[in-house]
C-alpha cells in the first residue's frame, strides 16, 4: 500500500483548484469555491520513535474497498479556499 500523506493530499487539491480557474476563464457559466470538505480514513502513525510527531497517511483501499488495518480515523477536514490577494477562488471568467 503506498503512503500518501495529509499535506500531500492538500496540495494536490490547491493545485486541482488552480486548473480549473485556468480551464474557466472566458466561459459563460462560471462557480465561485465556497467551503471545501475533505473527508478520508487516515493512519496515525508516530514518526522517529517517542519523540517524533504523528503522521496522518491517506488510506488507499483495493479493488474490494475494504480496509484492513485496525488503527484508521475518519477525518474531516474544512477548508475555504483564497486567493493571495484575499479574495475568493472563482473557477470562471
Amino acid at each position: 500500500m503506498s503512503r500518501i500523506a495529509l499535506a500531500e493530499m492538500v496540495e494536490q487539491l490547491r493545485e486541482e483548484l488552480a486548473v480549473a480557474a485556468k480551464a474557466g476563464k472566458g466561459k459563460e457559466i462560471g462557480f465561485e469555491v465556497g467551503e471545501v470538505v475533505l473527508e478520508a480514513q487516515f493512519e496515525v502513525a508516530r514518526e522517529g520513535g517517542g519523540s517524533g510527531g504523528l503522521k496522518f497517511w491517506l488510506v488507499e483501499a483495493g479493488v474490494s474497498g475494504k480496509v484492513t488495518s485496525g488503527s484508521t480515523q475518519t477525518i474531516s477536514v474544512k477548508l475555504r479556499p483564497e486567493l493571495r490577494s484575499g479574495g475568493s477562488v472563482k473557477l470562471s471568467r
